[in-house]
């Protein structure tokens, strides 16, 4: 059952963070996933009677059932813009007459936040020009309010056309909890949900909190609280369907096709499958770029966009010459030498091809899941070792993180994902990933075996042939190299950390410590020449590599790095070595 709740006055949301997320007065959705209507109360007071039932029933109030009608509205009204199809031919016609044309369509209301066009000198009469046939509504509305840099959201059965500095208005966001446990995790060992947050926050990453965005993504209990407009949500929740659907795909017949998050990917796919394939014959002598885009709509049967405002920027238009010969090649191939003569890209987006400045196709990253069992299977993680690669380097998706020092170079333990990421990003372009200053992110889900890439398209579709080469090949025993790394047993020295030249821990102390690790942390793992040394200057510790990890990180989150006594010390209600 959904339970959704609609919020107007200012509350505070106290996560398992610690943080404290502050909703300002606002018009909120919360919707909340529970699998039922009964909420089971955890550790009664002592003084309820053993024959009290501690099961409460939830009756839903009319506020509640109104908030799930207006998301269920909401919900409707984003799929029909993506599966309806449209055709519109105007020329300089005002904006507010084309989106009643297209609301029509829809079967929708229209409203037009005026007060956020005028701020960009604008009005619902300004001239509106396009040709498109057979197009889906979200594709006719990226063209039609690109044209003037604008947007649109979606309301209960409405759409707003407003603009996008008005569009990051927390008033217009939804709040919904996403039960990704419940829809990752195996039921056997708890899910990673930091990591799975880290996949969530890929997904147009300056639009949230972490890079100064309005948007924000929590942990809470079981899965992700997540706020974003109501388009966004639906980029989320199809995310997590194409994870799901990798996860479910069977050993026996494991489709490796990568997964599209794109409301029309399936389309786009098969596009640009044609483009790669159908051949052309071209002899272009200063052939105008708008004429070419003509010519290439005929042969394809494809609406060519040509983005003037992307060209505008590098003082190009449609009138730019096109130069070149092309005999029996692929009209990709054609595509990517007259483009990059222009120092011009292009992109499948959806139903039609555009074409765009490269800094355009990076504003706009495509995210897709790549299943990849086969080549690197998931492997089981100490409890603990499994945080470590979050912090290598310090950072965490870019941003540095306080108090977390850099993982010992000895404590390094890729797993059969990270070894392909890695080889990954020094092969294809190095310089499009994060890891080197590019845009492009890719990150390792264990829990559905796949590898989640936010990316250009072009650079999609070379990762798409280097994984296809990949299985060619003899498969190397990822899963196997990395279980011997693991059971490695290596030395580590930790020194007692000092403060003014005086060591923050009496030997006493380092004993406790050392005892609590072997009591908590894989306790029969120790003995026949794995031990711990506790020294009054140092910890010398004999141990499996991943155990060593699980251990480092333990000493990270007691504070055992850190080098304020007063935030970290024994006195004060410091950390307790003993506990």
């Amino acid at each position: 059952m959904f339970h959704r709740l609609k919020l107007h006055q200012v509350a505070d949301l106290k996560f398992s963070s610690g943080t404290i997320m502050k909703i300002k007065r606002c018009y909120l959705l919360v919707w909340i996933f529970l699998t039922a209507s009964t909420v089971y109360a955890q550790n009664p007071p002592a003084a309820i009677s053993e024959t009290t039932d501690p099961v409460v029933t939830v009756v839903e109030s009319p506020e509640a059932e109104l908030a799930k009608q207006q998301l269920a509205e909401i919900d409707n009204l984003i799929e029909r813009i993506w599966t309806t199809k449209v055709s519109l031919s105007v020329s300089d016609v005002p904006l507010e007459e084309v989106m009643l044309q297209i609301a029509k369509q829809l079967g929708c209301e229209l409203r037009i936040d005026d007060r956020s066009l005028e701020d960009l000198g604008l009005t619902r009469e300004i001239p509106i020009s396009i040709d498109v046939k057979n197009l889906a509504v979200g594709s006719v509305l990226e063209l039609v309010l690109g044209q003037v840099d604008i947007t649109y959201l979606v309301e209960p059965n409405r759409l707003v056309v407003l603009s996008v500095g008005e569009s990051d208005d927390r008033k217009y966001f939804l709040t919904r909890f996403y039960p990704v446990d419940q829809w990752l995790g195996d039921g056997k060992c708890k899910l990673n949900l930091e990591k799975v947050r880290a996949i969530v926050l890929m997904i147009e990453a300056y639009t949230w909190e972490e890079m100064g965005g309005p948007g924000s993504c929590e942990i809470y209990g079981d899965g992700l609280l997540i706020t974003q407009p109501a388009t966004f949500h639906d980029r989320i929740r199809r995310l997590f369907s194409a994870m799901m659907k990798a996860k479910s795909l069977p050993n026996d017949s494991y489709q490796v096709a990568s997964i599209p998050t794109h409301p029309l990917g399936e389309q786009a796919d098969k596009l640009r499958r044609k483009i790669e394939r159908q051949l052309i014959s071209a002899k272009w002598r200063d052939v105008p770029l708008g004429e070419v885009a003509k010519l290439l709509e005929e042969q394809l049967d494809l609406k060519v966009i040509i983005d003037q405002r992307g060209l505008e920027d590098i003082r190009l238009d449609e009138s730019t010459p096109v130069n070149g010969t092309w005999n029996e090649a692929s009209v990709a191939t054609l595509l990517n030498d007259m483009t990059r003569n222009l120092d011009l890209g292009w992109r499948i987006k959806g139903d039609y091809l555009e074409i765009t400045s490269f800094e355009e196709l990076e504003a706009s990253l495509e995210v897709r899941v790549y299943p990849v069992r086969d080549l690197a299977p998931s492997v089981s993680l100490l409890e603990g070792a499994d945080k470590l690669e979050t912090y290598i380097g310090g950072t965490f998706c870019g941003v540095g993180v306080p108090n977390r020092p850099s993982v010992p170079r000895e404590l390094e333990l890729p797993t059969p994902k990270q070894r392909l990421i890695e080889m990954i990003e020094w092969q294809i372009v190095p310089d499009a990933w994060e890891e080197l200053g590019g845009v492009g992110a890719l990150l390792p889900c264990e829990a559905s075996d796949t590898l989640v890439v936010s990316q250009v398209g072009w650079v999609n579709t070379t990762l798409e042939s280097l994984l296809q080469d990949l299985r060619q090949t003899k498969r190397i025993a990822a899963e196997e190299a990395y279980r011997q790394q693991a059971a490695e047993v290596i030395l580590m020295t930790y020194s007692i950390p000092a403060t003014e030249d005086k060591p923050r821990f009496s030997s006493m102390d380092i004993g406790l410590l050392a005892q609590r690790l072997t009591r908590d942390i894989a306790p029969d793992a120790w003995g026949e020449g794995r031990s711990i040394q506790a020294l009054s200057n140092r910890l010398i510790i004999r141990q499996r590599r991943d155990i060593q990890r699980a251990i480092y990180q333990h000493l990270v989150e007691i504070g055992y790095f850190k080098f304020d006594r007063t935030e970290a010390g024994l006195g004060g209600g410091g950390i307790d070595l003993a506990k």
